[in-house]
């Protein structure tokens, strides 16, 4: 009985030095990118490649089901 108990001490120990230092950080860039535009807005957007876009919203067309 009292070998769990160490082993439980020793494991709350690691998990909790673990997770002090935070999250890790991410290891690749996501390959898709979201972005929330207005009509008429603009944004620069850096691509998983490391290229930019300009990205602008000129329009927007929904197309709605009249029951609901």
């Amino acid at each position: 009985m009292r070998h769990h108990a160490v082993v439980a001490v020793l494991l709350s120990i690691v998990a909790h030095g673990a997770w002090a230092d935070g999250p890790s950080p991410p290891v690749r860039s996501p390959r898709l990118r979201a972005v929330d535009l207005d009509i008429g807005e603009t944004v620069r957007v850096d691509l998983c490649d490391g290229t930019t876009a300009h990205v602008k919203l000129l329009a927007l067309g929904e197309a709605r089901d009249p029951i609901r």
